[in-house]
């Protein structure tokens, strides 16, 4: 095995290895039920407004409160973007058909996670979520994507 090969290898295991351990957070935050999942995210949204000493009427606090969860959904599945994505360019191929089939499987991934959330208490599915989580990793998958064409095109010039 060359240099270049182990390298490629230790990138693709990396974000393999990336790609698991954010699936299982979204997994064990699915999981949770929707009073504990609610403390977590308010308990968050009041250490953060405080930090920044913001206050504010209920309506206000309610509305952040949800932005925040969104937030959160939008991000995490933007980490599971960057992972996969992250491992699909370790192999040869077509950019723009590894980023179909990356959407593919992280919007695969947010169906089967909102269908798991229909069976936790307090909990439902929201084909919105679905559509959220998948913007989510398509931004994910175009960074990963730029910042691995900038990195290749300044390994070529060395």
């Amino acid at each position: 095995m060359n240099d270049q090969t182990e390298k490629k290898d230790m990138i693709r295991m990396f974000f393999i290895l990336w790609s698991i351990t954010v699936m299982t957070a979204i997994f064990i935050f699915s999981a949770q039920k929707g009073e504990t999942s609610g403390a977590l995210s308010g308990g968050l949204l009041r250490l953060l407004l405080g930090w920044l000493g913001i206050d504010g009427p209920a309506e206000l606090i309610d509305l952040l409160h949800l932005l925040l969860r969104k937030f959160a959904h939008f991000s995490i599945y933007a980490l599971l973007g960057v992972g996969v994505m992250g491992t699909a360019l370790t192999f040869t191929g077509r950019g723009w058909k590894k980023f179909l089939l990356v959407l593919v499987i992280c919007a695969g991934y947010a169906v089967t996670d909102e269908f798991h959330q229909l069976f936790v208490g307090e909990r439902c599915g929201s084909p919105l979520d679905v559509l959220l989580d998948s913007c989510g990793a398509a931004c994910g998958c175009g960074v990963t994507m730029v910042v691995w064409y900038i990195c290749s095109r300044i390994n070529r010039k060395r």
